[in-house]
């Protein structure tokens, strides 16, 4: 169409999008619209971390915090694991976990490996999860002991899957236990160099249309959108943060390199429980989060909210779907 209504229109937004630049670049004139990493490796950006801010409290999970050191030590002992289990360059690994440490890890170690990331949403049955099996060409899977039944179901018969680690205790035979291979194991500290294009993470959309389909991101995409998000949204370091979204949803795992770029504080919430979520608020004065809007709306008509002091909130972030009134 060339109507002179659509060209009026397209000509506002070209405008409106020049002047956004205009503003962002007035806001932050130091800060580069180019990358000087040394790898292209969407893993460089803990490595990064550590030697901009130090070594300090980063993760909190299960009653006590895991400095980003000790995280990094335990990503790189479980990419000695998947290296040892024949995970090379390119190879798809998926992970199927519910919000916890052990799932940072594995984003750091497969991404090492310059292998591919498909974090799959735990609440998917077992035919779910076998058509991303088959789909993905998926040749090693790492659970956790609760979930590991369903993965098992999914891979019966299935020749393309070689392994299935899992974390916890797990007396299925067709399992491997990681806790005595991570114990065993001597970490990596080599990175595979990666190029901007190569593919980082395979993420399945839900499917309510017909199968899942999966979103190729490349390690360029993951680095240019976190950079973004970081100098848009202006954070602080060392501020406290709240990890309620899936690390199995792509704003999940933007959330999780915020955290590393900007060297921000995590408390990780493994399930969605609304007076938890007050709760973490308050205990650990959390001054930033992110939640899409269903989550937002049960923060909003949660009928004892008033009784939890979230005064500690600086913002809250969220997207994906229309924000409630």
């Amino acid at each position: 169409r060339t109507d002179g209504k659509l060209t009026r229109f397209v000509l506002q937004r070209s405008h409106r999008a020049a002047q956004c630049l205009s503003v962002f670049k007035s806001q932050y004139p130091s800060t580069p619209l180019t990358f000087s990493y040394q790898t292209m490796n969407v893993a460089q950006l803990i490595i990064d971390s550590i030697e901009r801010f130090g070594d300090y409290p980063c993760v909190y999970h299960d009653g006590r915090w895991h400095s980003n050191r000790e995280r990094l030590l335990s990503a790189e002992k479980l990419a000695s694991v998947l290296r040892d289990q024949g995970v090379q360059p390119g190879d798809r690994v998926l992970v199927m976990m519910a919000n916890d440490p052990t799932v940072l890890d594995a984003f750091h170690a497969i991404w090492r490996l310059g292998a591919v990331i498909i974090p799959v949403t735990p609440q998917w049955v077992a035919r779910e999860v076998r058509y991303v099996l088959e789909h993905s060409g998926a040749k090693l899977a790492i659970t956790s002991s609760p979930l590991a039944p369903r993965v098992v179901e999914a891979a019966e018969n299935l020749s393309s899957l070689q392994s299935i680690l899992v974390h916890g205790p797990c007396e299925l035979a067709s399992t491997i236990p990681l806790e005595p291979l991570m114990a065993e194991a001597q970490p990596i500290t080599t990175m595979h160099d990666c190029d901007e294009d190569d593919l980082a993470m395979l993420i399945y959309t839900s499917g309510t249309t017909g199968f899942p389909k999966g979103v190729m991101q490349s390690h360029k995409n993951l680095l240019v959108n976190v950079q973004a998000a970081a100098r848009l949204l202006d954070m602080p370091p060392y501020v406290t943060t709240m990890q309620v979204l899936p690390l199995s949803h792509v704003f999940g795992v933007l959330c999780m390199n915020i955290v590393a770029i900007c060297g921000q504080r995590l408390v990780i919430m493994p399930t969605w429980d609304t007076r938890k979520i007050f709760e973490t608020i308050q205990n650990f004065k959390v001054a930033r989060f992110s939640v899409v809007p269903t989550m937002l709306t049960y923060l909003l008509n949660f009928p004892d909210r008033q009784q939890y002091d979230c005064s500690s909130l600086q913002m809250g972030r969220t997207g994906g779907a229309a924000t409630p009134d």
